[in-house]
């Protein structure tokens, strides 16, 4: 039986990688929430530098916008994590 590392209670079976560090997460988890529950708040910076992160958690502020596996600008709140997915922001 493989052992997982938990978070309150929830099983953390998933391993993301973000910003070339391993990060675990739920199964069920939006993207967005497995960076928030790593402690992430900043997904992108706006053209001036500014810190700018998830608002809505809906898909209609774009301010949770990050590459994932490449393909840049996805919606953090609506895209599925999934195993070894590879992430960059903020």
């Amino acid at each position: 039986m493989t052992a997982f590392r938990t978070v309150r209670g929830v099983a953390l079976r998933l391993q993301l990688i973000v910003n070339d560090e391993q990060v675990g997460a739920a199964e069920g988890d939006t993207v967005a929430a497995a960076l928030l529950a790593s402690g992430r708040w900043t997904f992108r910076r706006d053209e001036a530098g500014a810190p700018r992160g998830p608002f809505c958690l809906m898909g209609v502020c774009q301010e949770c916008l990050v590459e994932i596996d490449g393909t840049p600008n996805r919606r953090a709140c609506l895209v599925p994590a999934v195993n070894g997915m590879r992430i960059y922001c903020g």
